[in-house]
């Protein structure tokens, strides 16, 4: 007895531990688990064009000519106030007999360098300045000739005075491209809100969609069961054959709408998956709901505008701006030059 008494013992001990053992192991491993994410996450409308103004291509595709627009208005300037740097090498090698002195050169060897940079300014100035060297050698002379180097240094300076005087066709491109540039933008801005519209358009028919198909699903089970009851009826005899057929077209009538709402169904979500550029999405996240939270009318910064007046408002300085760059290239040259130069002679 005693013995069976102490096994009796050991076993309850055993099974005490591992008990504990596997609390422990459970608590351990519940505590070490990550947390289960959202299987569900909730579509806002907030969220929604968040997503949308990051993913969709339209949107994408108006934010980079938004920002083409700014970089070309700085294209003219590059093109007419940007420095011009030129450099000039040479080499003669003339086997002829010299002109100077008369007839007695067998040989001329001639090198020349040069290099200038030249910048205009918006206020019509143009300054330049250039530096060369030239060398000659004259071979087979009957008198000693010693080879030099001949040095030059050029500085000007030009002020138109009547075409683009001082400046006045420059800043008359400048209008311009500051208007084209704002149309340029402003469109890419209609864009961008045209395409977020059709997004919002696309994310309130979703939930639409949602919902009548719900409820289309809501009134066939509730056809079926009246269709059910009715048989029941007919059975007991207590109903007609009238009945019946009424109940049948109802089915019929439900069936067909519920296939109507599923073809609407999936095109809208169709929309929305080209709309958002996923290949799939959790329709969970559309709750019915949204449909009863109210949205303001304005957003609260102020008067709305219209960009379209805008657009038309600053195509129509492009063209007066236009008009009157042309008059001012057609008009004569007429400039204030001066100069400075300096040369010398190194052996």
């Amino acid at each position: 007895m005693k013995q069976n008494d102490c096994c009796w013992q050991l076993t309850s001990y055993v099974r005490w531990a591992v008990a504990a053992a596997g609390l422990i192991y459970v608590v351990g491993a519940r505590a070490e688990a990550p947390p289960v994410p959202q299987e569900h996450p909730a579509w806002d409308l907030e969220k929604y064009l968040d997503y949308v103004s990051e993913s969709n291509p339209l949107v994408k595709a108006a934010r980079l000519q938004k920002d083409a627009a700014v970089l070309k208005k700085n294209q003219g300037d590059y093109q007419e106030l940007s420095p011009f740097l030129s450099v000039e090498g040479g080499y003669q090698d003339d086997g002829q007999e010299t002109t100077f002195p008369t007839q007695q050169g067998t040989r001329t060897v001639g090198k020349s360098y040069s290099l200038g940079i030249s910048k205009k300014f918006s206020s019509g100035t143009t300054l330049s300045a250039q530096w060369g060297q030239t060398h000659s050698d004259i071979e087979g002379l009957a008198f000693p000739f010693v080879p030099a180097w001949d040095s030059r240094y050029t500085l000007a300076v030009t002020q138109s005075l009547w075409k683009d005087g001082f400046g006045r066709g420059v800043r008359l491109r400048h209008e311009r491209e500051e208007a084209s540039s704002r149309v340029n933008v402003l469109t890419s801005e209609l864009q961008a809100r045209q395409a977020l519209l059709d997004a919002e358009s696309v994310f309130w028919d979703m939930a639409v969609q949602i919902l009548d198909r719900q409820q289309k699903a809501d009134a066939l089970k509730r056809a079926e069961k009246i269709r059910d009851w009715t048989l029941r009826r007919l059975n007991n005899g207590i109903g007609e054959r009238a009945d019946r057929l009424h109940v049948e077209s109802l089915l019929a009538s439900r069936r067909v709408a519920q296939i109507a709402s599923d073809d609407a169904f999936a095109s809208a979500k169709q929309r929305a998956l080209d709309t958002l550029g996923l290949p799939t999405i959790d329709l969970a996240g559309f709750k019915p709901e949204i449909l009863s939270r109210e949205r303001p009318l304005s957003s609260g910064e102020g008067d709305p505008q219209r960009l379209d007046i805008w657009i038309q408002h600053y195509a129509a300085k492009i063209g007066e701006t236009a008009a009157r760059e042309t008059s001012e290239m057609l008009r004569p040259d007429l400039s204030l030059s001066g100069a400075y130069g300096a040369n010398g002679r190194n052996p």
